[in-house]
């Protein structure tokens, strides 16, 4: 397990420029294309796009759900050499 030393979180959580996929920058992903596609909707009333933003909606809340599970502070140990 690799933690990011800046920010105390499990490098795959939120440590954007290691150059990795992040769980935070695919909540924010799937929140931005979430937006876009309500508005989408709200402009040219598809209901294709209003699914969309719902499924995009739903996923960014699965993982922002994840997250919380994860950070689960009492499994960190005070002791960084234990990691």
């Amino acid at each position: 397990m690799v933690i990011d030393e800046r920010t105390g979180l499990k490098a795959y959580i939120a440590s954007e420029d290691r150059g990795m996929d992040t769980s935070t920058e695919l909540v924010r992903r799937m929140f931005e294309e979430a937006i876009e596609k309500g508005r989408e909707y709200g402009r040219d009333v598809r209901e294709v796009d209003l699914y969309e933003a719902l499924r995009l909606l739903g996923t960014g809340l699965h993982c922002l759900e994840g997250v919380s599970c994860v950070l689960n502070l009492t499994s960190f140990d005070a002791d960084p050499t234990n990691l």
